[in-house]
């Protein structure tokens, strides 16, 4: 094609120089290729196409609190899985439309038996803007049932208890039995040891009534103490049945019968601890450090989480300047309380991160009354002690930073009654406090239940018996699920 002729210019009739000559000729070809000169090939009225703006979305989030532990796993109902590991926040990866539906829910509960936990606010539909107020609260259960076991008469009572109250309501008794040493935190086994005989015996709790029901033994033992890991995998207790060594042994837990089997060796203990009592046997709170301690000396263990086997940390135990009557590991597993009751104190030792006790930056010790024993608030900021020659219960609060005490107030015990032993139920709402000791009046009620006061963590002023049934001088009251 000719686009001189078509587009009517006369190159030599006009002054165009040969550059506005080539930019008229261009401007003329583009108005031809785009219809501007009327062709029969162009489409007329073609609206330019329009995207549609996309859609906002907006994250689902939330806090967890109360987690001790691994194994706590979220799940949605828009497909996505999330595993949780400690606490603090949360934030799904999926963001949703609005008015798109969000249901958060557990799959699967911690690892830790000693906590379970619930979703708060967990529900609704997207209105436009972030969700972040879902709340994951992981807390103990309610504990159940309570056994108390009285060498003076060979008796094992059972309760049921009163969430409300506290109160132990009697369910039976059983004469000639063995001592409760433990029960299993997801409160199906209870472990108990019969001295006649020399075993461990494994039962079965009824889930209605708290009855137990001997299930398999474990031959050979003489063990007073027996202490079991959070997760309920592994129990542990020192052994002096294998003279002249007395062996610290670790058995894995069936999860469904509860039956115990021995794996490794075992320690031999009494090089580092060549007391022949070992009174204490304790385990902190996320199952990582295991103690042993007979009244002066305390061994520091580490424990394998997938063997389950516990390695000296140091050859060398933790050595106190005066014998203890109580130690306890408090729920932060920073620190260790140590009850004097011959110069009225109470020590405190610092834990490092290798899960040894020592001395290294721990604060002076307490001046107390006369304590006996020491128990401690789930929350970790109230420690509670007995003193059975003051006949009182001391209150005190905890410094998070570095643990020392201060006494908050001491509630008077009955003129008769030494309290001794403490046991701070699962929750935090009660102390049940009982005696050993009740001289005054033999026979009598032997254990007290005391409401804690969950702002200020002080024990009331009055405190009621636990039970309108008789308790003979108990020596231990375990509570469980």
């Amino acid at each position: 094609m000719d686009f001189r002729k078509s587009t009517g210019i006369n190159e030599t009739a006009l002054p165009y120089s040969k550059i506005g000559y080539a930019f008229l000729l261009a401007s003329a070809i583009a108005m031809t290729g785009c219809g501007g000169g009327g062709g029969s090939g162009s489409e007329e009225g073609k609206q330019p196409e329009v995207s549609e703006p996309i859609a906002k979305t907006y994250t689902v989030s939330g806090e967890v609190t109360g987690l001790l532990g691994t194994g706590l796993v979220l799940q949605s109902n828009f497909g996505e899985i999330l595993e949780i590991a400690e606490d603090g926040k949360f934030q799904f990866a999926k963001a949703l439309k609005s008015e798109e539906a969000y249901e958060i829910s557990i799959k699967n509960q911690p690892t830790n038996l000693t906590r379970t936990c619930s979703v708060a606010q967990g529900s609704g539909a997207i209105a436009n803007a972030e969700v972040s107020n879902i709340k994951i609260i992981c807390s103990a259960p309610n504990a159940r049932f309570a056994y108390s076991f009285s060498s003076s008469n060979d008796e094992l009572s059972i309760f049921k208890i009163d969430e409300k109250t506290g109160e132990l309501n009697f369910v039976s008794s059983l004469t000639g039995q063995n001592s409760f040493l433990a029960a299993h935190p997801s409160g199906r086994f209870a472990y108990s040891y019969n001295l006649i005989t020399a075993e461990l015996i494994v039962s079965d709790i009824d889930k209605e009534t708290g009855a137990l029901t001997t299930t398999s033994s474990v031959p050979d033992i003489y063990s007073s103490r027996l202490i079991i890991d959070p997760t309920g995998r592994f129990a542990y207790f020192v052994n002096q049945h294998t003279y002249p060594n007395h062996l610290l042994e670790t058995y894995a837990i069936d999860p469904e019968s509860g039956k115990l089997s021995k794996i490794g060796q075992g320690y031999n203990i009494i090089h580092s601890l060549p007391s022949y009592r070992y009174e204490y046997i304790k385990i902190d709170p996320l199952g990582k450090y295991l103690y042993i301690g007979d009244n002066q000396s305390t061994l520091s263990f580490s424990i394998d989480t997938k063997t389950g086997l516990p390695s000296p940390i140091s050859q060398s135990p933790y050595i106190s300047q005066q014998h203890y009557t109580d130690f306890v590991i408090d729920p932060s597993a920073r620190f260790a309380y140590f009850a004097h009751q011959g110069n009225g104190q109470i020590t405190i030792a610092t834990i490092d991160t290798k899960g040894e006790i020592s001395a290294v930056n721990a604060p002076p010790p307490v001046l107390g009354l006369d304590p006996l024993k020491i128990g401690f608030h789930p929350n970790g900021r109230f420690a509670y002690a007995t003193n059975p020659i003051s006949l009182k219960v001391s209150s005190y609060s905890v410094d998070s930073t570095d643990g020392s005490l201060t006494l908050l107030s001491a509630s008077q015990t009955p003129s008769y009654f030494y309290p001794e032993l403490i046991t701070i139920d699962p929750t935090g709402q009660f102390a049940y406090v009982s005696t050993t000791n009740n001289m005054l009046q033999p026979g009598f009620n032997n254990a007290l239940v005391f409401f804690i006061n969950p702002e200020t963590g002080e024990l009331g002023s009055t405190p009621i018996f636990a039970t309108k049934a008789n308790i003979t001088y108990p020596n231990a009251l375990i509570l469980t699920r």
